[in-house]
């Protein structure tokens, strides 16, 4: 009784406990006690047989865990096919669920009786019992449908032979019932009792048919008594449908009849996508019907008659000529391989598809099916986004007029020869204008039909012509208020021709979008937009021909944002602006402010909407790239959408989280120096990176830029929190993300060579570490070029340093690294950082501790490496590449400060501008002085003589 509670507090203790008792014997024999139990609540009994069908899915099988007895799965399948009596359609569904669920465990080997009872149940049971008796045949045959193994496929087709001829027998049987009554009685009640269980009767035999021959039987001329039942049925179809029509449209009778109609043809669908060449024999008929159905709908605007079925009865006829046109079987260009049984379908779809029916059909869709109708048109007037929300979302298959369209699409691609009706259509267009309602419908399904086929009639229609005879003019007509519907659809015409349209003819077509941005209509005004955007989108479009009226389409489009309320279309609103962006990058800037204003007055309203914010941070980020370094004047705002979007205590999706990264990288990157709003924002870092570390990238690019921007006075305000991020990265960050790390670490060791080391000591503890841990093996060389531009810029420091971490251990952690430099060097690749390295163990050379001078050999080996590299490649190491290389040009005014910042601390990097060999030189000749002649020349002796000769080759000297 708990279960159905919607209270959490009283339904969850519930749940565990029924989950508890699960796998318990004889729970399944409660639980159908239960549901079968009269004194029981009727939601009590329903939720019984939910739990039943839950134990069923868990606990059935006997492999899994808690599974049932033999002899209680004997006793539930027993009760389950003696309940056809359930008065209650809920708890029935249910029931004919859980036995579908035993069946495609236990059926065949344990549960042969299955069939023979539903099967006598259907045939000798009462009304009720035949009505459950079917709905349990049509869940078994379902689920035993679904199996993928091919034994169990083979198993459903023998099945489906051995019981189809009782099914077909069962099904002709209920249609000549349901005649019988209907003639009998003069029913002029839509909801007639009697009716719709003869009705549903008959709906459930059909869906068991065609269960059985789609999946069982599908080779219908391998099984010629499938055929015969499926051709049979349509003539059975046509009272089906008079009678449909005889009832009000949302009637319980007028939608079972409808239902009828529709299964023979879903059936055929079925068939044909399974077995294309196995239809050959049932496709003449079929073909027949469905083009009569097509063919004798009449309209009068607000909905279609004549003696045919309901709309999606239509609509499937449609769908069914279509998957003929479209499948690849019974594409006539085949030439090879072609079989019989192919050559015969072949002929049969040449024979049917004449030229004359074609165009016959052609027309008809055109005149009948593409005009909009009233209620299409109501929707437009009450709700335009809505309707184009619709319109935008609709698939092939749940409209009639995109069925019409998709038909239509296929017989332009299928039939070149159609072009001739188009052409016939477009000279009735240049005519004069409208005059009438019918008139303008006509034409603007005129247009839509000419657009569908846009790919394949671009060569055969002369759209410039066409559309400077008739449509340039049909554009200006605003004599009716309805001419908006010409004027979208000719917006939208003009995007299906892009690709045929040259570039000295688009100069027109800009002009006349523009004319339609500024349309009345708000629909009207988003066609022309999506048509601007396809422009863009053009793989041959030229900015040069756009320029003229770039600041009208952008006006336009800002202007036409805060008109629209569904957060859909104002994404793509901004997604056009976006593209503009990019297209004109530079080019922008005198629209930067116009952008913003607009940009802004959406931003108050994308508050709710996770999808318009990305689209609006997008946006700006595509506008700061575009404007560099200009975006400073509008740093104000930037902040403000920064603020919000990388607040985490917001509800935020992460996407525009990253974007809002994106956006903050960006706009420093472009600004002169960090103002104090902006350094107000650098605290959240930690708590961005702290709750994902995706952003982790983005971030190090925020945080080399705050660097370089703030200087001293950054450091002061947020060295605490820079030293926090760096040890949380070092301690969380993967080995990509600790490279990364390290190349911010390297920055700060650069921009202060004096004061960074003490602050970062805590980083360098935990650095030390990673040289030790097997996981972070690849940065061992970024992290051993960190300590060597520490000894190399703070020799002492550093020494002291290393010396107290290996105190507490009593190890000598100097040393250590000392050997680490030397083994590791062959890893470090990059040229700056394999100098930083020569330079840091060129400055112990000055020194009488053994211990290094030990490694005195070494040391000079590695310098023999560094000086052919330089003499080699660079000449002078002075111009050696940075850790930070810029292609862009210093001297160039749209440098962004960053740029220069960071190019300027490479020309004063003291690792870059000073010269290895005379370093070298110098330190050799302090070495002689500290330890004597005597000393230095016994070191000398340890020196292979081949390297000595090599250094002395680049004028390194020894005395």
């Amino acid at each position: 009784d708990a279960l159905p509670i919607s209270n959490n507090d009283v339904r969850l203790p519930a749940e565990r406990q029924i989950e508890e008792l699960q796998s318990c014997p004889g729970f399944c024999t409660l639980l159908d006690a239960i549901s079968v139990n009269a004194a029981v609540s009727l939601e009590s009994r329903w939720m019984a047989v939910i739990c039943l069908k839950n134990v069923v899915h868990r606990h059935w099988r006997k492999s899994q865990r808690g599974a049932l007895s033999q002899e209680e799965r004997s006793h539930i399948k027993c009760r389950l096919l003696s309940r056809m009596d359930e008065l209650s359609d809920l708890i029935a569904v249910q029931i004919a669920a859980v036995i579908s669920k035993i069946a495609r465990v236990d059926w065949p080997n344990q549960w042969q009786e299955l069939f023979p009872s539903l099967f006598q149940t259907v045939h000798v049971g009462s009304e009720l019992q035949i009505q459950r008796g079917l709905l349990c045949l049509h869940f078994v045959l379902k689920e035993l449908a679904s199996k993928c193994m091919l034994a169990d496929k083979t198993r459903f087709r023998k099945n489906a032979k051995e019981i189809f001829g009782a099914v077909c027998q069962l099904r002709s049987l209920y249609v000549d019932a349901l005649l019988a009554y209907v003639k009998s009685t003069d029913i002029r009640d839509p909801n007639d009792p009697q009716l719709i269980r003869l009705g549903a009767r008959l709906l459930l035999a059909e869906k068991v048919l065609a269960r059985l021959t789609v999946h069982g039987l599908s080779q219908l001329d391998e099984n010629p008594e499938a055929h015969v039942a499926l051709v049979s049925s349509l003539p059975s179809m046509y009272p089906f449908i008079s009678m449909g029509n005889a009832f009000p449209k949302d009637s319980k009778a007028a939608n079972v009849f409808d239902r009828l109609t529709r299964y023979p043809i879903r059936t055929a669908l079925g068939c044909l996508t399974a077995n294309p060449i196995h239809f050959r024999l049932t496709l003449q008929p079929f073909l027949e019907f469905c083009y009569q159905q097509i063919m004798t709908v009449t309209f009068n605007h607000e909905r279609y008659s004549g003696n045919v079925g309901s709309e999606r009865h239509i609509m499937l006829c449609m769908q069914f000529l279509t998957q003929v046109l479209s499948e690849s079987l019974f594409d006539p260009t085949i030439v090879e391989d072609v079989s019989p049984e192919q050559r015969q379908c072949l002929d049969v779809i040449a024979w049917f598809f004449s030229a004359e029916r074609v165009q016959t059909l052609s027309r008809f869709i055109v005149n009948r099916y593409l005009p909009l109708r009233h209620p299409e048109l109501s929707e437009w007037e009450t709700d335009p986004e809505s309707y184009l929300l619709a319109y935008d979302s609709l698939a092939a298959d749940n409209d009639l007029r995109t069925c019409s369209e998709t038909l239509q699409l296929v017989l332009s691609q299928r039939f070149k020869d159609l072009v001739s009706v188009l052409h016939e259509f477009i000279a009735e267009s240049i005519t004069g204008p409208v005059q009438n309602l019918h008139q303008l419908l006509h034409r603007e399904a005129i247009c839509y039909a000419v657009g569908i086929g846009a790919f394949d009639l671009t060569g055969s229609v002369d759209f410039h012509g066409w559309f400077v005879a008739a449509l340039q003019r049909d554009i200006t007509d605003d004599s009716s208020p309805l001419h908006k519907v010409l004027h979208r659809r000719i917006a939208w015409l003009m995007g299906q021709y892009v690709s045929g349209i040259d570039s000295t003819q688009k100069h027109v077509c800009y002009s006349s979008l523009v004319f339609l941005l500024q349309h009345k209509d708000l629909v009207v005004k988003i066609t022309a937009a999506q048509t601007i955007n396809l422009f863009l989108c053009d793989p041959e479009f030229d900015l040069n021909s756009f320029l003229e009226f770039a600041p009208a389409v952008l006006s336009l489009l800002i202007g036409c944002i805060p008109l629209v309320s569904e957060f859909d279309i104002q994404q793509q609103l901004l997604a056009i602006v976006a593209v503009i962006i990019g297209h004109m990058d530079d080019k922008i800037a005198p629209f930067g402010t116009a952008i913003l204003e607009g940009l802004s007055k959406v931003w108050v309203h994308a508050q709710h909407s996770a999808v318009l914010q990305s689209a609006v941070v997008d946006t700006l980020l595509r506008l700061v790239q575009a404007l560099g370094l200009l975006c400073a004047a509008f740093q104000p705002f930037l902040i403000d959408v920064i603020t919000v979007v990388t607040d985490v205590k917001r509800e935020h999706d992460e996407t525009v989280i990253e974007d809002g990264v994106k956006l903050w990288a960006t706009t420093l990157r472009n600004l002169p120096e960090a103002s104090d709003a902006m350094l107000e924002l650098f605290p959240r870092m930690l708590v961005l990176l702290d709750r994902d570390l995706q952003y982790l990238k983005p971030c190090i690019s925020i945080i080399e830029s705050y660097t370089l921007l703030g200087g001293p006075r950054f450091m002061s305000i947020c060295g605490s929190h820079v030293v926090s991020l760096v040890n949380h990265l070092l301690s969380h960050a993967k080995t990509r993300g600790v490279s990364w790390v390290l190349g911010t670490v390297e920055l700060l060791l650069q921009l202060y060579p004096q004061d960074a080391a003490a602050v970062l000591e805590s980083s360098l503890c935990t650095m030390l570490n990673l040289l030790a841990d097997p996981d972070f093996e690849v940065v061992k060389p970024r992290i051993l070029a960190v300590f060597a531009r520490l000894i190399f810029q703070s020799g002492p420091w550093t020494i002291i340093f290393l010396v107290q971490c290996g105190a507490s251990s009593n190890s000598n952690v100097f040393l250590s690294l000392v050997d680490l430099l030397l083994e590791q060097w062959d890893y470090v690749t990059h040229p700056l950082r394999k100098k930083t390295v020569a330079l840091a163990l060129i400055s112990l050379l000055s020194t009488v501790d053994q211990d290094i001078l030990n490694r005195f050999s070494a040391i000079l080996n590695i310098c023999v490496d560094i000086l052919h590299t330089l003499e080699g490649e660079f000449r002078d190491d002075r111009f050696m590449p940075t850790l930070a290389d810029s292609d862009v040009d210093e001297d160039s005014e749209q440098v962004a400060p960053e740029t220069a910042k960071r190019n300027q601390l490479a020309k004063r990097d003291v690792v870059l501008t000073t010269n290895l060999r005379e370093y070298l030189c110098s330190k050799i000749a302090e070495c002689s002085i500290i330890n004597g002649p005597s000393v230095f020349q016994r070191l000398l002796t340890t020196v292979d003589p081949l390297i000595l000769d090599q250094l002395k080759t680049v004028n390194v000297t020894f005395s």
